[in-house]
């Protein structure tokens, strides 16, 4: 989830804290939670540009196996739980996406638009 994070734009310093994990005394397993506290850059517009410590653009990011490369084909019913959780209440877009995500084979694809911010010293996109 970090990772997934950091190539969303989020700032480094954030916290992870999974909930859940394991077993009831019943044998059953539960699904496991996870709280994350992270910031993303905002786009401003009209007036609230005046309060912008960053630039920040627009840029399209792809999630798959291997990108970023702790993701795994593994990770694809996970990935599936973050588009229609974690990735809708965020400022971004999901362009495209597909799962398959089968005992047999299992790969993802996610393309999201996303304000990342800019770098420093860094020309913007014309």
């Amino acid at each position: 989830m970090r990772d997934v994070l950091l190539q969303l734009g989020a700032r480094a310093y954030m916290t992870i804290t999974p909930y859940g994990c394991g077993s009831i005394h019943s044998g059953e397993a539960r699904s496991p939670r996870v709280e994350l506290k992270f910031q993303l850059p905002e786009v401003l517009s009209g007036s609230a540009t005046r309060y912008a410590q960053i630039t920040v653009n627009e840029r399209v990011v792809h999630l798959a196996p291997g990108a970023p490369r702790s993701l795994q084909p593994g990770d694809c019913e996970l990935m599936r739980q973050m588009q229609g959780t974690l990735l809708v209440g965020l400022p971004v877009h999901v362009t495209a996406s597909a799962f398959h995500c089968t005992a047999a084979t299992q790969s993802f694809a996610l393309t999201v638009d996303v304000p990342l911010a800019a770098r420093e010293g860094a020309t913007p996109p014309s």
